[in-house]
């Protein structure tokens, strides 16, 4: 797994000013992570000599084997990524120092000048994988030479180029020692590693990852340095548009975020931009994927491990949907959706459940069912097509260049619509230029003249009026088109009388619960919602004597099928974790967004003045005295002159319902500061709302009738006392309820 340094420490214990030597690793850690696999379990019991933890430094100086001291510290959960990107990196130069050839070419050694530029946030993902490519490309032409020494080169430097910074480590770890293993190398490494580590994590904040899957060639170069993060919204970022597309969309410098392919050579700045995170058509003449957000929703990454395994506890299923894309805890990973169990009990009553040990007597002259003891966990059927919040369509837009066709700097085009962290009361964007989503009626005739010709009707509206959007407790999620990630995109009724339905921009749909989703297991997979049902018949008993006033189930050997009607049962809506955001439209072109705007982006930045992550981190007002008077305390306060930022990570954002009735749990939304739970600043945790489809089960010998017995006594038959009320969800699930998805950073405008 890979996520920022800045991030790294939070939630382990860690003191960022302490030297990385001095982190702990605890016996326990290293069982779990495999140690008694490499070694016994005396060896290992004698690194720790009876204590619980040892300091990475102190690992260093356990009398074993290089590799298996570098296997115990070299790893994500001990080290920062970006410092395990920095030793392969450290390790290929040195390999290269020592044994490089005369005809390992010049894009080798750029290669490696390009890794390091990216460590040090001075080039972008894009320009370090054209580097990368390049570098791989002339280190396979020279392994053609026979040359073993070249051909160790050639495997050194791509493993430092590429892959996850635990992976590149270890294979370029593996690689310098299988061809420098003397004592004198060893001690080299140790030193090395020492002289690294003697820093402390707060040198090492790095906001990205190396995306994996490199390898194919390419004749690109790197080219002059990254472009200054200013201001403006980078390229990169992606935007919701409330309108149908314009026709020129693409000369003012923004792409519908449709999964399509484009030529790096064409779109040189977004590719240096995003690189080949989305997925890669082909390497040779570099062809990259736009991300696809069709029929999808937006979550936010969470390079912060603590947060990532409480709010996104299914992280290590994503995946990459293009072919070379991210997956995982990378940004552009793409998610399934889930469904947990509610956290108000689904509840259904069965007929002829109520089922206890009865006496068996023959003369029922019927099937008296043998009472069972054990229980039963039936696989549920049936539910929603998907499992989804309340939410509208809208069209998303990413970035593409600085500069559109005529060469002036790319606007924010009328009907875009941007995330605001702070209150419409408190020092909201320009209300020239910006109105927020509430659905308010305007003209089409006078100051919105421009935001009709972009928007219509979508929203609503009729004669010379037109509806704003109004967002208002809804989730977001992009127009279906063609892709098939919205089951229901036929069925969307429109937001008010007038707008768009269907698949088409500004429809609007309901929650909806499916059945838990799964991706492996099959029919035994562990996420498939079960029944649970006691004491249920498997056989007929026989003939029985009479037992007086007693009513026998009789066994029905084909069972039956049942519908589990929830009634009101379950969570008041389908849901998953969000933090209220206001919305706001464009009703004029804007150059730059207001201080307090939270951008979506398909990449990092890297650290800059005018942005910086939403990871809740506190900063201080002095420095940030714009930042807040547009967002105050609502998302939290460290104390006297500090205030925090919006902390997004692994979560989902959702209008701020402002009283409107949108969202059935408004008033239990806990504010993270001193907003209210109705306004921007909320949390609310995952719910779960009962299927609007029937669940059914098919349940074997489920008694469909009974019989009445007259006297005598022995034992074993099933008496039936009537109907029984269960819960339908007695095992399986998924670990939070969310939608499909698709991984992208979550920045604020701060300056």
């Amino acid at each position: 797994m890979t996520e920022s340094a800045g991030g790294w420490w939070l939630g382990r214990g860690v003191d960022p000013d302490q030297s990385l030597l001095d982190h702990m690793v605890s016996y326990a850690e290293l069982v779990d992570a495999g140690a008694l696999e490499i070694i016994s379990e005396r060896q290992l019991r004698r690194w720790f000599d009876g204590r619980p933890t040892l300091t990475v430094g102190e690992i260093l100086t356990v009398r074993t084997h290089i590799a298996w001291k570098f296997w115990a510290i070299m790893r994500d959960e001990v080290l920062p990524d970006a410092m395990l990107h920095q030793l392969a990196v450290d390790y290929a130069t040195e390999f290269l120092r020592r044994s490089g050839p005369a005809y390992v070419d010049f894009r080798t050694y750029r290669g490696l000048d390009a890794k390091q530029a990216w460590l040090d946030s001075r080039i972008s993902i894009g320009e370090l994988q054209v580097a990368a490519i390049s570098a791989t490309e002339a280190l396979t032409t020279v392994a053609y030479f026979g040359d073993q020494t070249v051909s160790d080169c050639a495997s050194m430097v791509c493993q430092a180029l590429a892959g996850l910074g635990e992976l590149a480590q270890r294979q370029a770890f593996y690689a310098f020692i299988g061809q420098f293993h003397t004592g004198a190398d060893v001690q080299w490494l140790l030193d090395h590693v020492r002289s690294r580590l003697s820093q402390a994590p707060s040198g090492w904040v790095r906001s990205g990852w190396v995306p994996s899957g490199w390898g194919a060639s390419t004749g690109a170069a790197l080219a002059g340095p990254a472009r200054a993060i200013d201001k403006d919204l980078p390229v990169g970022t992606v935007l919701a548009y409330a309108g149908w597309l314009p026709k020129d969309l693409v000369p003012r410098g923004w792409l519908v975020c449709d999964g399509s392919t484009r030529l790096a050579r064409d779109y040189d700045e977004l590719f240096r931009a995003i690189g080949y995170t989305f997925g890669a058509k082909s390497k040779t003449d570099p062809e990259f994927n736009l991300p696809d957000l069709r029929g999808r929703f937006i979550r936010s990454t969470a390079p912060n491990l603590a947060k990532r395994n409480q709010r996104d506890p299914e992280w290590q299923e994503r995946f990459a949907l293009m072919p070379g894309g991210e997956s995982q805890a990378s940004v552009g990973s793409y998610q399934g959706y889930g469904t947990a169990r509610p956290r108000t009990a689904f509840s259904t009553e069965v007929s002829d459940l109520n089922l206890v040990s009865a006496n068996d007597a023959a003369g029922c002259g019927a099937n008296p069912g043998k009472h069972g003891s054990n229980s039963f966990g039936l696989k549920v059927r049936g539910g929603d097509a998907e499992t989804r919040p309340p939410n509208k369509y809208v069209y998303f837009l990413i970035k593409a260049s600085s500069s559109d066709s005529t060469g002036q700097p790319v606007q924010v085009p009328v009907g875009a619509v941007i995330l605001f962290a702070g209150p419409a009361g408190g020092n909201p964007p320009p209300p020239a230029q910006w109105e927020e989503c509430t659905g308010q009626t305007v003209s089409r005739i006078g100051p919105f003249a421009r935001l009709f010709d972009a928007i219509g009707t979508a929203h609503g509206g009729s004669g010379n009026d037109f509806r704003l959007p109004d967002y208002r407790g809804w989730f977001l999620r992009g127009v279906s088109e063609s892709s098939n990630a919205d089951p229901d995109r036929d069925r969307r009724p429109p937001a008010a009388d007038g707008g768009f339905a269907n698949n088409n921009v500004g429809s609007q749909q309901d929650w909806a619960t499916a059945i838990p989703y799964h991706t492996s297991g099959g029919e035994e997979s562990p996420r498939l919602l079960r029944a649970k049902f006691d004491n249920l018949p498997t056989s007929n008993q026989g003939k029985l004597t009479d037992w007086p006033g007693r009513y026998l189930a009789m066994v029905n050997p084909s069972g039956k099928n049942l519908t589990l009607h929830l009634g009101t049962s379950g969570d008041a809506e389908t849901r998953p974790e969000n933090v209220s955001v206001a919305y706001f439209i464009g009703c004029q072109p804007a150059g730059e967004v207001p201080v307090g705007t939270i951008a979506m982006l398909a990449r990092h930045l890297p650290a800059g003045e005018f942005w910086l992550p939403c990871d809740g981190r506190a900063v201080a007002v002095a420095e940030y005295s714009d930042l807040h008077r547009a967002i105050g305390t609502h998302y939290g306060s460290a104390g006297a002159g500090q205030f925090s930022l919006p902390d997004l990570e692994g979560r989902f954002v959702r209008g701020a319902s402002l009283k409107t009735g949108r969202d059935a749990d408004a008033a239990d939304r806990t504010p993270l500061g001193s907003g209210d739970p109705e306004g921007v600043g909320s949390v609310q945790d995952y719910a779960t709302g009962r299927p609007r489809a029937d669940l059914t089960v098919a349940v074997p010998y489920l008694p469909g009738s009974t019989c009445r017995t007259g006297g005598g006594a022995r034992g074993g038959a099933a008496g039936n006392d009537g109907a029984k009320r269960i819960d339908p969800w007695g095992s399986g699930g998924n670990a939070d309820t969310r939608p499909v998805n698709v991984y992208l950073n979550f920045y604020i405008r701060v300056r």
